[in-house]
């Protein structure tokens, strides 16, 4: 799928948290980015295609520590897990590696929501079949990667996530899950 090929229009404003719901309960939501953001990752995908074999080696290299190595073309492909891969194992005799981060181009959301990324590698490539993951695992995982990684507990009230479909992917190649996750307001201020 080409990135510039996407049907691409700036909504009027950011989505509510309302509206972010009721589109991942549909089978395919579109949402869309900022002007500027969408930019930035056409951009981002233009320059990352010249550099790295895939946006999935790129994401292996920079978020899991795969080593890698240069393609005939001269750009990085992700080999295997390193020593440093393990940091990222769910629990110590996990073959599943999860990171839980901001989006770096993230849909366009009203301010007391956050737009993550759930990413799932596996240290050797038979460890486990991402088609079995359901959306009710993503969110007990979430859950627990929010804690690590934030410090507090979610309730099911405050998060949605879904799946890309293989079609509308940009990163086929890793499992991952878009998340949003409510914050509380405090005086008006998402906190």
């Amino acid at each position: 799928m080409s990135l510039t090929s996407l049907p691409y229009e700036v909504p009027a404003r950011a989505y509510t948290w309302a509206e972010v719901v009721a589109m991942v309960g549909v089978p395919r939501p579109i949402l869309y980015r900022r002007e500027e953001v969408q930019s930035a990752y056409v951009t981002f995908a233009a320059d990352n295609a010249k550099a790295y074999a895939s946006i999935g080696s790129y994401l292996k290299i920079q978020l899991f520590a795969f080593d890698d190595v240069l393609d005939d073309d001269g750009r990085r492909r992700a080999t295997v897990p390193t020593t440093r891969s393990l940091e990222y194992r769910f629990d110590p005799d996990s073959r599943m590696l999860v990171r839980l981060v901001p989006n770096d181009f993230p849909y366009w959301v009203e301010d007391d929501v956050e737009h993550m990324v759930l990413w799932v590698a596996y240290i050797d490539a038979g460890a486990a079949s991402n088609d079995d993951m359901t959306l009710a695992d993503g969110v007990e995982l979430l859950k627990i990667m929010y804690q690590r990684v934030r410090g507090r507990l979610l309730t099911d009230d405050c998060i949605a996530l879904f799946r890309n479909q293989p079609s509308n992917s940009s990163v086929p190649d890793i499992f991952h899950f878009q998340v949003f996750v409510r914050t509380p307001k405090i005086n008006g201020v998402a906190s």
